[in-house]
């Protein structure tokens, strides 16, 4: 999580009116692209392709891998297993 967002809520815990004034950074952080979405939770379960003789493995999310896993969902990453089989059943008949 990004730091300013994580300041903000502990702040939001404690001090509303502070928490407000931080917003104007959020913004601009954002607007800077130093704020991204993640393509979903840490911790997820996701289905990677690594080896085509293998079939799709399990594999989480985790602040190592995240943004790499970002790169490429729905290339060789996918969200559940039938999706990542059926990318492994189109690219064999290639």
């Amino acid at each position: 999580m990004s730091d300013i967002i994580q300041t903000l809520k502990d702040l939001y815990a404690t001090d509303k009116a502070a928490a407000l004034n931080m917003l104007p950074e959020l913004f601009r952080q954002a607007d800077e692209g130093k704020i991204v979405e993640l393509p979903c939770k840490l911790g997820a379960m996701l289905w990677h392709i690594y080896n085509k003789d293998k079939g799709p493995l399990a594999c989480y999310a985790s602040e190592d891998n995240i943004f790499l896993i970002a790169k490429r969902i729905n290339e060789t990453v996918f969200f559940t297993y039938e999706e990542a089989d059926k990318a492994l059943k189109e690219s064999e008949k290639q």
